[in-house]
């Protein structure tokens, strides 16, 4: 699977050198970083994505969200009221055809979902059943058709973005320069050999480094929740 940086990225990038154990180190470090890259900025994918098989629950109203953006093509959508996400009961018959039966609005500059948003043509709903409280109630709650929808689509972006690459650097850089202390030193007295240590730094503190923070703002989209989720 695709990362945002590795070690050998990182040296390349940064005109650095390391071996043995510091470049055990920073491979490590390039794991946590972009692990942690990663399960910020989602449901938006800066790597690519194959989404194969997945079953969404068929939303009250008529648009459903793909789980991971960008989204750049649809492969198959299925659509099976009481499948219950269960994978091997959708068949042929439950396929549906991209503009009759559903229709996914692209941006204009890459042809893409930027929302991942899938609109339901010809019908108000993509699903619903209904919930009662206990077996006496007369009254029952409309909710989404649990686990009705599967669906394969091409996601993420294609190459990761330029300003995440160096997100992901400065990252790596704040934590694999504390390497040799496991903190980082923020003075030094060099006639007196002695220096001051701050706190330890984690790959999630990295993230809330204020450059950081503002190189990865603009990719991290806030999670719409559209009615009948």
């Amino acid at each position: 699977m695709a990362t945002i940086i590795t070690s050998s990225q990182y040296l390349a990038w940064t005109g650095l050198t390391a071996t043995g154990a510091d470049l055990l180190a920073l491979a490590n470090h390039c794991a946590a970083v972009s692990d942690a890259i990663l399960k910020y900025l989602r449901p938006y994918s800066p790597i690519p994505l194959t989404v194969t098989d997945i079953t969404l629950d068929a939303p009250t109203g008529n648009v459903l969200l793909l789980p991971a953006t960008p989204v750049r093509s649809i492969t198959s959508l299925y659509l099976r009221p009481g499948a219950d996400g269960d994978t091997t009961l959708f068949t042929s018959d439950d396929l549906l055809t991209a503009g009759a039966d559903y229709y996914m609005p692209v941006n204009a500059f890459d042809g893409w979902s930027r929302s991942g948003q899938v609109f339901r043509r010809g019908k108000s709903s993509w699903g619903q059943e209904w919930v009662y409280a206990n077996s006496r109630s007369l009254a029952a709650t409309v909710n989404p058709n649990r686990g009705a929808v599967k669906v394969t689509c091409a996601a993420g972006e294609t190459s990761v973005p330029g300003a995440i690459r160096q997100a992901a650097q400065l990252m790596v850089s704040l934590i694999f320069n504390r390497r040799k202390t496991g903190m980082p030193v923020t003075s030094a007295s060099l006639n007196g050999g002695s220096y001051s240590l701050a706190g330890p730094f984690t790959a999630t503190a990295a993230l809330q480094s204020p450059d950081v923070a503002g190189l990865l703002r603009e990719f991290r989209a806030e999670v719409v929740h559209m009615p009948g989720d």
